[in-house]
């Protein structure tokens, strides 16, 4: 269940790089609800959660379909085999931009949405362009 009691941090302590890292490292697991230890199954039943929360929004298919087109980075992209998007594609996809660059402002849109608020088209597109930015 994604968490929404709290903002991500992490980038704060951008100037200690291995800081920030670590940081992001246990904010994604207590953004994902997994209890201090990597779980595949509570991780896979957030992103399907992040991804039916997006779906809420009236931007969440325009937003999943410009990440698909745009791609994932380099290692990432050998995971994406199909040709056309799928649930599953999807899943990947929404995994990646919870990275570093990208966690904080996804987990704010996420919190939006549960609480049943719209993210506007400019915040699906920063987030976008944030990992357009470090994608390189």
């Amino acid at each position: 269940m994604i968490a929404t009691d709290f903002i991500c941090t992490y980038k704060e302590l951008s100037q200690d790089q291995e800081a920030s890292d670590e940081l992001w490292r246990q904010q994604f697991l207590q953004v994902v609800g997994c209890e201090n230890k990597y779980d595949d199954i509570v991780i896979c039943d957030a992103m399907k959660e992040a991804r039916n929360l997006i779906l809420q929004s009236k931007f969440g298919e325009k937003f999943l379909e410009t990440i698909w087109e745009n791609g994932l980075s380099h290692p990432l992209s050998v995971f994406i085999t199909r040709k056309e998007r799928d649930f599953s594609n999807d899943l990947l996809l929404i995994q990646a931009y919870f990275g570093w660059a990208t966690m904080d402002l996804l987990h704010r849109a996420l919190i939006k949405l549960k609480q049943m608020n719209e993210v506007e088209w400019q915040e699906w597109q920063r987030i976008i362009d944030t990992y357009e930015k470090y994608k390189k």
